[in-house]
C-alpha cells in the first residue's frame, strides 16, 4: 500500500504547473517594450484573435504601447476606429469622460472627431484587448480547482 501525503502530492502538482505556465508563456527578446501593431479596420478586436494584429519590438529606450480610439461623425453617421501601436511621442491621455462629453458635443467642422488614447509601459502588450489574458484566467481557475479538490479529498482516496 503506497500512501502519498497532500504536501508531496502538492509540491508535485505544483512543479509541473510551473512548468506548464512557463512552456506556455510568451518570452520576450533581450531588451526593450513588446507591444501589438494593428493598423487596420478592425483593430478594435482582440488583437490575439485578430490575425492583422501583430506584435512587435519597439525601438528605441523611450517606448510606450499606445491604443486610441477614433470617433468621427458628421450630421448622419459615426465611424469608429482603433490602432494599437508603439510611440516614442508624449502621450495625453484622455479619460472616458472626457471622450464621452466630447461625442455629446459634437464640433462645429464639416467632420467632428474625439479620440480616447492610452499608453502604458508596465508590460509587454499593455496595449491589448481590456479584459485579462484568457490564458491567465484559465490556468488560475484550474489551478484553484485543483488545490480545492486536493484540499476536500478523503484520506483514503490516496491509497493505493
Amino acid at each position: 500500500m503506497i500512501y502519498m501525503d497532500k504536501h508531496k502530492l502538492c509540491s508535485r502538482l505544483l512543479y509541473c504547473v510551473s512548468v506548464i505556465f512557463v512552456l506556455t508563456k510568451d518570452f520576450k527578446g533581450v531588451g526593450g517594450l513588446r507591444c501589438w501593431k494593428c493598423i487596420a479596420h478592425d483593430c478594435d478586436l482582440d488583437p490575439e484573435d485578430n490575425f492583422k494584429a501583430t506584435k512587435v519590438d519597439c525601438k528605441g529606450g523611450n517606448q510606450q504601447c499606445m491604443k486610441v480610439q477614433y470617433r468621427m461623425f458628421d450630421n448622419v453617421t459615426h465611424y469608429d476606429s482603433v490602432i494599437r501601436t508603439c510611440t516614442d511621442r508624449p502621450c495625453h491621455v484622455t479619460s472616458m469622460d472626457d471622450f464621452f462629453k466630447c461625442v455629446a458635443t459634437p464640433k462645429q467642422y464639416m467632420i467632428g472627431g474625439c479620440t480616447l488614447r492610452k499608453c502604458c509601459s508596465d508590460r509587454d502588450f499593455c496595449n491589448g484587448a481590456e479584459a485579462v489574458n484568457k490564458r491567465l484566467w484559465a490556468f488560475n481557475i484550474a489551478f484553484s480547482f485543483i488545490s480545492i479538490t486536493l484540499f476536500l479529498m478523503p484520506k483514503w482516496y490516496f491509497v493505493s
